[in-house]
């Protein structure tokens, strides 16, 4: 189910940056790249239950940055928060909320300080919420402790057992495992970062691009012990969409073809058709035929 909506979400943040064919397609690679197991696409990791609200405050975000509706940037950190206390890796996204918003107001003319000021407070103000609200039921239930204990004290210790050497390597061994047999579209996502130097809608929202990838690949450093765990927040769709589209209509794809293309890749992304073709799959891969 978080998948899904995850893949709806990026359609609607893809469209609203570029245009239908170009989020069409950024959804049909995050859709094949987030069933891989190679990512633990298949498995209820905590990561996946914090796209969707992390995607969802990015849209938000975007449009209050465009509109004069400053409520809207409480509702983007409501969102972000909620990322945060399901995961608090998502720490990054906040981050990257306010440095993306306080750098479109400072690098605007004129600049309006006040907006800025109240921007940032209430997206602040907004991402607290949700963790301070469960601080309080937890600490009027008698728990708070062990709370603040697994999920901050061990889990900063857990974090650092890995040296950033032995982290590196764990990295570089884990790379060709996520890869897999995807590694034709990152290759494409690779090309597509560099769509900022020779596509105008990429370069006029490269800010954008360059730090939700930076902020992406800093929520997945934090916990180097993972390391072979490259999840879903480091996937490259949007990179990817700005080649595709272009291979595509070079092989006479219509938006029509690439409609049913991203319906298809919902179906498929759907939990109980998802169960029976990973059941299917363990039985044959166990059992090869002769």
């Amino acid at each position: 189910m978080a998948n899904s909506i995850a893949i709806a979400l990026l359609f609607l943040l893809t469209r609203y940056l570029f245009d239908k064919t170009v989020a069409i397609v950024a959804a049909i690679s995050y859709a094949l790249l987030s069933l891989s197991p190679s990512v633990l696409g298949t498995s209820a990791h905590a990561t996946q239950f914090i796209v969707p609200f992390a995607l969802g405050g990015t849209i938000v975000l975007l449009k209050a940055i465009d509109s004069k509706n400053i409520k809207m940037f409480f509702i983007s950190g409501l969102l972000f928060g909620l990322a945060f206390t399901i995961k608090q890796h998502a720490i990054f996204f906040i981050a990257f909320a306010l440095s993306y918003f306080t750098l479109k107001t400072i690098t605007a003319r004129p600049i309006n300080p006040k907006r800025l000021i109240a921007g940032n407070s209430l997206l602040l103000i907004g991402a607290a919420l949700p963790f301070l609200l469960s601080c309080a039921i937890l600490y009027n239930a008698g728990v708070f402790s062990k709370f603040w204990f697994w999920t901050f004290t061990y889990a900063d210790e857990y974090a650092s057992i890995v040296s950033l050497p032995d982290a590196l390597q764990i990295f570089m061994k884990a790379v060709p495992q996520v890869i897999d047999s995807w590694y034709f579209l990152w290759i494409i996502a690779g090309i597509g970062l560099t769509s900022i130097f020779w596509n105008d809608k990429s370069r006029i929202n490269r800010y954008f691009f360059l730090g939700f990838f930076f902020f992406s690949f800093l929520r997945f450093v934090r916990g180097f012990i993972s390391a072979s765990i490259i999840s879903f927040p480091c996937f490259p769709p949007s990179p990817c969409s700005q080649v595709w589209p272009q291979l595509l209509r070079f092989n006479g794809y219509t938006k029509k073809r690439l409609l049913l293309l991203y319906k298809l890749s919902r179906v498929l992304s759907s939990p109980p058709l998802l169960s029976i073709l990973l059941s299917t799959w363990e039985i044959f891969s166990s059992r090869p035929l002769p």
